[in-house]
């Protein structure tokens, strides 16, 4: 006779028989695997985190953003920038509610150019534009005069940006040259209507643009007709070339007169391949010594590209141009080529 507990247990083994039980046992190594994955994939979350919030931060208007370098959007300062001629600065001031930065500086002997970063707050209710007259340039405390550029226009990213420009020829055209090294303050009482006082000091140097500049002293004279020219001194930095020439003829000469057609009224500059440089008038105060009279001139020209091999010379007269206009009254003139009197010389 079978106890009740017999029962129960025939009753155990035969649902254990109908459906075995098998034990799941997770091998050691898949865990560590997974364990090690888990761990790869918190890294790349943080390290993902940390990349977002470092571009957040780099972008904020109160840090650096170098988002835009505006000098390489102007054709002028675009090959500078693109030969690592331009120091990155990143420096900036905020008040009011209105943060400017400046961003890049070019500097050489006689140019100082930088491209400026204006930003609001999303508080800031006034939001006025930076303009020329709102920016004043001080060289070692001492103010500088006249500068360029300005106008801020609004960038790809939202933002307001624009490019100051400062030639030391318009202050000293003969003058002293800009320091090998100096402390360049750019100082913003008021932009529009809102006062705050925005500085941003600047230690700046003409290093990289002194180490790009190459200067030829030809100290060569050509006989032109019956005056003669001298080229003294050829200055071919980054951003301009200067030329030193004179023009030395008889006293009764009648050169430089755009009426007479048998005068040479400019000297037109071109490299090796033709590609001009500019033209100049020759239409200076003379100088008087004995029968002879001389024009002195120091010629600037936007350096091109590639470094040039020689220099050619073309003397050029005046040939009237009849205007389309019909109620245009003035005289206009172009100039045209002297092919007998071209000259050049060789840059070494």
């Amino acid at each position: 006779m079978n106890s009740p507990m017999d029962e129960l247990l025939r009753h155990s083994a035969s649902k254990v028989n109908q459906k075995p039980l098998v034990l799941q046992i997770r091998p050691p190594e898949k865990e560590i695997v997974q364990l090690r994955m888990n761990k790869r994939f918190a890294a790349l979350g943080l390290s993902l985190v940390t990349c977002i919030l470092l571009v957040i931060f780099s972008f904020s208007p109160h840090v650096l953003a170098y988002v835009v370098n505006l000098l390489k959007s102007d054709h002028l300062y675009q090959q500078i920038a693109e030969k690592g001629l331009i120091t990155t600065v990143g420096k900036g001031a905020s008040n009011r509610g209105i943060t400017i930065n400046v961003e890049n500086v070019y500097v050489d002997q006689n140019v100082i150019v930088l491209d400026m970063i204006q930003t609001f707050t999303k508080e800031t209710i006034n939001q006025p534009l930076l303009s020329t007259k709102d920016v004043q340039l001080f060289i070692n405390g001492n103010k500088l005069g006249s500068h360029s550029g300005g106008q801020f226009d609004v960038l790809p990213d939202g933002r307001y940006g624009g490019i100051i420009y400062y030639n030391d020829l318009n202050d000293n055209p003969e003058g002293p040259k800009l320091p090998e090294q100096f402390e360049l303050t750019v100082k913003v009482d008021t932009i529009g209507t809102v006062k705050g006082g925005w500085t941003i000091k600047l230690p700046v140097s003409r290093k990289l643009s002194d180490q790009a500049t190459k200067i030829y002293e030809p100290a060569a004279s050509y006989k032109v007709a019956d005056f003669y020219i001298t080229v003294s001194k050829v200055i071919i930095s980054p951003l301009y070339t200067f030329i030193d020439f004179e023009v030395t003829m008889p006293e009764n000469n009648s050169i430089g007169n755009m009426f007479n057609p048998s005068s040479i009224a400019w000297l037109k500059v071109e490299d090796e391949k033709g590609e001009i440089m500019g033209t100049v008038m020759l239409n200076k105060e003379k100088k008087r010594k004995g029968n002879q009279t001389t024009m002195t001139f120091t010629e600037q020209f936007a350096t091109l590209k590639e470094l040039p091999k020689q220099l050619l010379f073309v003397p050029e007269h005046s040939v009237p141009v009849d205007s389309t206009d019909s109620t245009d009254t003035m005289l206009h003139f172009r100039g045209e080529p002297i092919e007998e009197f071209k000259f050049h010389i060789d840059l070494q």
